[in-house]
């Protein structure tokens, strides 16, 4: 996939290129005819070599560009000689101006810069913004954060929905979505990654701490006498031997021999548990703990 976008990038270049060449050709000879001379079928044929392509070509190849920053972020463990970091100077250059590159800047050739800034699908993969900002040269960091939030921001941070990108190749080749009923496109695949791991980390951030353990507790654990316990604050599961719990859950306590005590809640799921966020429920609904004052 990412060899096919590399293959239509540059049969969009040469494009480009022959646009330019076309350009060049008939300005000079604008300079040099006179103002008798009529214009031939010569230069009514430069004239339409001349013309760049339509916008749509031009979208259609920053799309492409976009999806090939996310392949290689997602590959960037697979591919050496050259690595993810050294091939997105090879993809990033066409978009840029520069000496050692003789075709024109697609953002400029556009006439109309915005175009590029406004090409919101596919997105951006989390890894992909990363491998562009930490590679990136000066020169080229300059345009990229030109382009806007559409370039420069992961799916989970832009605003609003984006929509899915399935990409059309030039020489036809196809995705194996047409032949595989459970193939999954790799980018699709890692926004969800980004997604959950977001997720999960804002849970983790929104998590209360659990009171600290009794310096007595912290290797034996508590041995309980009791079954049922109500949690006094909430934990969000990291694993899947743990158990998410709500403050306020009642739950059973299977084992108790250690720190970390293995409970059954109402929908009958299993999991661990830290212990000193758990009460006994007769204790908290004992008739001494809850007198109404004098």
């Amino acid at each position: 996939m990412l060899n096919h976008c590399f293959e239509d990038i540059e049969v969009f270049m040469g494009k480009l290129q022959q646009v330019a060449e076309a350009q060049s050709v008939l300005e000079q000879r604008n300079k040099k005819k006179k103002k008798s001379r009529k214009k031939n079928t010569e230069d009514d044929l430069l004239s339409a070599k001349a013309k760049p392509p339509p916008d749509t070509e031009f979208i259609q190849t920053f799309q492409k560009f976009k999806y090939a920053f996310s392949l290689l972020a997602r590959l960037k463990s697979a591919i050496s000689s050259p690595t993810s970091e050294e091939l997105v100077h090879h993809v990033f250059r066409p978009l840029d101006m520069s000496e050692s590159c003789m075709c024109v800047c697609i953002v400029k050739a556009t006439g109309n810069p915005a175009l590029a800034a406004s090409v919101s699908s596919p997105a951006l993969t989390t890894g992909a913004v990363e491998l562009l900002k930490n590679n990136l040269t000066l020169e080229e960091h300059t345009l990229w954060s030109s382009l806007g939030p559409y370039w420069t921001q992961p799916r989970s941070a832009l605003r609003g929905p984006v929509a899915p990108y399935s990409p059309v190749f030039l020489d036809g080749w196809k995705l194996p979505e047409s032949e595989d009923e459970d193939w999954a496109d790799p980018i699709e695949s890692q926004h969800r990654k980004d997604i959950e791991k977001e997720m999960q980390q804002l849970q983790s951030s929104l998590q209360p701490p659990a009171p600290p353990l009794p310096a007595d507790e912290i290797d034996s654990g508590v041995q309980v006498k009791e079954r049922m316990y109500r949690c006094s604050y909430d934990f969000v599961a990291r694993n899947s031997s743990e158990l998410s719990v709500l403050q306020g859950d009642t739950l059973e306590v299977i084992e108790s021999s250690k720190r970390w005590w293995k409970c059954r809640n109402r929908f009958n799921e299993v999991g661990f548990v830290p212990f000193n966020i758990l009460e006994p429920v007769t204790h908290i609904e004992s008739p001494a703990t809850n007198k109404p004052p004098k």
